[in-house]
């Protein structure tokens, strides 16, 4: 298909350039971000045009609820964003944008300090903040008496949700429209993006979509016609014209998730999957990525490498220009727009863009370097910013004449005291040295760390301290410094091994006013600095330390980085990422490691940290580094035992009265594969009058988004009326929390509302080991069985559990009847062995309370019956897509006599299994025989009982669907599956490991089988069920060939 020409004719609004990117890319992706379970999911223009729309709505209707706009007059203006980069973040700001409403970016790292100046400056009142940073505003407000109205920032935005009327504006809703007027002057200010100041606050930049867009269809122009990937968030000035530039040019965008840190391996798979031309980064993430096997090899693939926010060291930009990368540093300011781009025979040699060129003027600088202080003048065009009485704008960056090229220009240093870090945080130095300063042993005090991965001090004692040594100076001046790291942004924190103590005797350059001349400063301790650094790379052989001095090291070290106090429980198997370390506190945290840890000749990998992301991973590893002892292996079947006493004791059930023939049903896991078709089945029952739906969200708005969008990405939405819509109460919520998450009213309401529970949440991670499913899953089962007992109705609620076969797929009895298994029969992964553990749990709710308990171990699941949809990422739709990619299919070869040799797979549509599941829940408690006369539990096994056979059967359906294939012998496709190492063509290699345990020895053993005979004596849809044909196998076809573009 070909793609849509640049946009040519300028748009003065954001607004109105999604709307045209809709008529002309109604079809063409334009932008694409990475789903857990689907992997990069694709937007063109229409869903782009409708979603944004969604979200318009949704947060008219909030503002409105706050009564910020009863009259036109009274219109917000400007709304600011706070949180990760993310899809919802996008959308939002779009969402915004097609209000009308100017959006300020306020960045994740600013203290709590520049968030008060930012809001009171621009006279903001209201704030979109994402669920981790909702709490702390709501602190600044209590604090600092702010008055202004936090709002939470939609999750998971559906796209045919959410229209709501917004009469209440002024405005209103026109199909999927929504008709909003256009700004007053086209020079209106559409977005607020703030800068680093050097009086210690950021200065907000107010900025015109008109002129920015103008900007990027410039640079739209001389860019190559491809797709872009970009590392850098939405509220990083480079960030958003990256947005911008990809709108005017109809180019897909492409974006690394948020929830995520950006390492090597993400970015080459974001440049694989969506096979994106340009890459756009900060050179903070090139250093790691070339240090990655194949990551230069990958990089000089592009056809394009931007690199925005700082300078490229040297050494970096020269290896990657030497080795073939098309390397593109863009200079520009928040301020100003695009000023100057590389010359074309040097790649660090800037020259002025031609629109900018007569508005630049560079002014000699006296300090003995030869330096110029590039100025700014007016009537540029994107320039909106002025801080000298002729208009003009100093932009305090210090440049380097070419000796034989005047023409050309390479950034050297800032003119003030701003340190800009090689990832592009920019760092204002000064509260922090005052804070030292402060100190009566303290002379000067210096932070360096330009164009460097972290910060250090150089600190000068003054007389006080000429008896001290340098560790006891350390330990004086550490009031003053956690004082100061107290009052400064995180990325702008030293601590105490980056402190360079030099005594009272050095002399250092100052002013006529005593003021450090900082640039002479860093200069004359250069030798210092680069010896600290050197220092951090020094394996420190002679350093042996045991497991347990090197896991109170790492605990240590983490907390210190993340500043945890001491009452905040650090649990060793939580995720660096979920506690919000991001990519600068694991570079300080590897560089201390390196210092205290001997590394046996080697430096640590630079993404060490995010690739060991939890305590017990990084510890484990720094224990092989240091002495190849292989980690301590936890003892599961212990585990196993100790997680079902913990979460088998239960309360006392209540009294209670009678329940009514109305009948509500609470539903977990409605979000998932088989979760959606489970509440559109209930739906339909006329005897249940209400389904409590219990997500993952921030707020109840975005839990019924989260439930719609499920419900539409099954193709079911559409098919539910007004009325069974109605039935539905979406509650946000953790089933690891006390109160599942609810507050204490609504809990109780729940408990006294509720007939039944069906359970079927459950994290799907088959690397997540046993512990892992602790603080949700496991602790979750017990928290619902506990919500059951405190139920107002006796007998209290059935409680279904959704089992699977990884909890019995090492059974020794086939088939595996259905019943309790031992914990061998479990699988030897984290899941399988999670579901076991529920399976008892729930069965000493039965055995201990009397609870009546369903156990329902689920068979593999297929597509359903009406539309085929069957996700593309799991291990059949993947094996078939080899079809395409390598044209074979495996013939498989098992030991199994029955079924000659065939591989014989039970599949159960997953409409059927929602039937069925619905059924067995259903049931009267006393019609039922129970696994144990003494409890009331009953296992049930929801799986197909008629098998397919996969050489027999299944590849002939295949080709009955139209493909066309060759079937193999396994281990040959096996072989063609390794030489095709094209991921994103073929993307089974990736599973390369899993496909030589299944299919690498001749002959496979057979898959297990469940006995369904009870199951089937008690729902008539499994009982009736078919097993899977050609017609199905067509529809199966049908959708993965429409996902895969094929």
């Amino acid at each position: 298909m070909d793609t849509p020409n640049v946009q040519e004719t300028l748009v003065p609004s954001i607004h109105e350039l999604v709307r045209a990117r809709a008529r002309t890319h109604h079809n063409v992706p334009i932008l694409s971000y990475p789903d857990p379970r689907r992997g990069y999911v694709n937007y063109n223009g229409e869903d782009l045009d409708r979603v944004t729309m969604v979200a318009a709505a949704a947060y008219a209707t909030m503002f409105c609820e706050i009564s910020l706009a009863k009259s036109r007059n009274t219109i917000v203006q400007t709304v600011a964003m706070i949180g990760a980069s993310n899809l919802e973040y996008y959308i939002s700001f779009l969402g915004l944008q097609r209000l009308g409403i100017s959006s300020m970016f306020l960045s994740t790292r600013l203290s709590n300090v520049g968030l008060e100046h930012l809001l009171r400056s621009t006279d903001c009142t209201v704030v979109l903040a994402s669920k981790q940073f909702q709490d702390r505003l709501e602190q600044l407000q209590r604090s600092s008496n702010l008055g202004v109205h936090i709002l939470p920032m939609l999750e998971n935005l559906g796209p045919r949700h959410l229209i709501h009327s917004l009469e209440p504006w002024g405005y209103h809703v026109c199909g999927n429209d929504i008709q909003i007027p256009g700004f007053k002057t086209q020079k209106y200010p559409s977005f607020v993006i703030h800068s680093g100041g050097t009086t210690g606050l950021p200065k907000p930049v107010m900025l015109s979509s008109r002129d920015w867009i103008a900007q990027a269809m410039e640079q739209a122009k001389a860019m190559p016609d491809t797709g872009t990937l970009s590392t850098l968030p939405l509220f990083h000035s480079f960030g958003l014209v990256t947005l911008l530039r990809a709108l005017v040019a109809g180019r897909r965008l492409s974006l690394l998730s948020a929830e995520r840190p950006v390492t090597s391996e993400e970015v080459v798979i974001g440049l694989d999957k969506t096979e994106s031309g340009i890459l756009v980064t900060v050179p903070f993430a090139l250093k790691f990525i070339i240090e990655a096997p194949f990551g230069m090899e990958r990089l000089a693939q592009l056809q394009l490498v931007v690199a925005a926010g700082s300078a490229t060291p040297d050494g970096t930009g020269d290896r990657l220009v030497s080795s073939g990368v098309k390397l593109f540093q863009l200079y520009g300011l928040t301020e100003c727009g695009a000023l100057m781009r590389p010359s074309g025979d040097q790649w660090n040699w800037l020259v002025p863009l031609p629109h900018a060129e007569s508005y630049l003027r560079f002014e000699p600088v006296d300090d003995g370097r030869d330096l110029y202080h590039l100025i700014v003048l007016p009537g540029l065009p994107g320039k909106v910013f002025s801080n000298r009485s002729d208009g003009s704008y100093g932009t305090k960056d210090l440049f380097q004449k070419h000796q034989k090229d005047p023409g050309k220009w390479k950034f050297a240093a800032r003119l003030d005291d701003l340190i800009v870090l090689s990832n592009g945080e920019k760092v204002d130095p000064t509260p922090l040295e005052a804070a030292v300063c402060k100190s009566r042993f303290v002379k000067a005090a210096v932070v360096f760390g330009a164009q460097r991965d972290s910060l250090g001090m150089i600190v000068i004692c003054s007389e006080l301290a000429v008896n001290m040594t340098k560790e006891e100076v350390i330990v004086a001046i550490t009031p003053e410094l956690e004082r100061g790291n107290s009052i400064v942004a995180r990325h702008e924190r030293v601590f105490r091994n980056a402190l360079i103590v030099k005594d009272a005797s050095f002399l250092y350059p100052v002013t006529d006013k005593a003021t450090v001349i900082r640039s002479q400063f860093i200069e004359m301790f250069s030798n210092d600095i680069d010896a600290y650094y050197a220092a951090s790379e020094i394996p420190q052989e002679n350093k042996y330390l045991t497991q347990e001095s090197i896991h109170a090291l790492v605990r240590r070290t983490i907390r210190e980085e993340l500043q945890l106090c001491e009452t905040h429980e650090l649990d060793d198997s939580a995720d660096f990422f979920s506690l919000e370390m991001d990519s600068l506190q694991a570079t300080n945290v590897r560089s201390k490691l390196m210092r205290e840890v001997n590394r046996r000749g080697g430096p640590l990998p630079t993404n060490v940290v995010f690739d060991n992301p939890n305590v017990a991973k990084l510890t484990a590893y720094l224990v092989q580094v240091t002495s190849s002892l292989e980690p301590e292996k936890e003892d599961i079947s212990n585990l196993v035992r100790a997680l079902i006493d913990r979460f088998s004791n239960f309360r006392l059930p209540r009294n209670g009265f009678s329940a009514g023939k109305d009948k509500c049903v609470l539903l977990t896991g409605v979000t998932g594969f088989l979760g959606s078709h489970i509440l559109h089945v209930l739906l339909q029952s006329e005897d249940i009058k209400r389904v409590i739906c219990l997500v993952r969200a921030n707020n109840e708005t975005t839990a019924v988004l989260r439930v719609n969008e499920a419900l539409d990405h099954a193709h079911l939405l559409h098919s539910l009326p007004p009325s069974h819509l109605g039935k539905i109460t979406a509650l946000p919520a953790n089933l690891g929390d006390e109160y599942l998450g609810l507050s204490k009213p609504t809990y109780d309401e729940v408990a006294a509302s509720i007939t039944s529970i069906i359970h079927s949440a459950w994290s799907v991670n088959f690397n997540m080991a046993l512990r892992s499913f602790e603080p949700q899953d496991i602790r979750g089962t017990s928290n619902l069985i506990e919500l059951a007992l405190c139920s107002a109705y006796m007998p209290k609620p059935t409680f279904c559990f959704i089992s699977s076969l990884a909890a019995v797929l090492r059974a020794t009895q086939h088939p595996v009847p259905e019943c309790l298994q031992p914990a061998a029969a479990a699988s030897d992964m984290g899941y399988g062995q999670s579901k076991h553990v529920a399976e008892e749990i729930c069965a000493a709710a039965a055995r201990k309370v009397g609870l009546d308990i369903r156990i329902l171990r689920l068979g593999q699941l297929a597509g359903d019956t009406r539309h085929g949809v069957w996700n593309t990422r799991e291990t059949i739709p993947m094996t078939v897509q080899t079809a395409f990619s390598i044209g074979t299919l495996p013939k498989v070869q098992t030991s199994s006599k029955d079924c000659g040799g065939d591989l014989a797979v039970r599949w159960l549509p997953v409409d059927v299994a929602a039937k069925a599941v619905a059924e067995l829940t259903a049931l009267t408690g006393d019609l039922i025989p129970r696994v144990h006369k003494s409890s009331r539990l009953t296992v049930f096994h929801v799986a197909q009982r008629t098998p397919m056979m996969w050489n027999r059967d299944f590849l002939p359906a295949l080709r009955h669907a139209g493909l066309s294939f060759a079937a193999v012998p396994q281990q040959e496709w096996l072989r063609c599956v390794q030489q095709y190492r094209d991921v994103d063509k073929n993307p089974a290699f990736k599973l390369l490991e899993f496909f030589k345990t299944k299919y690498g020895m001749v002959p496979v053993e057979p898959e297990v089988s469940l006995d369904t005979s009870m199951a089937c004596q008690y729902s008539t849809s499994l009982c009736a069920a078919e097993g899977i044909g050609k017609d199905l196998v067509q529809k199966f076809v049908e959708n993965w060939t429409q996902e895969w573009g094929a």
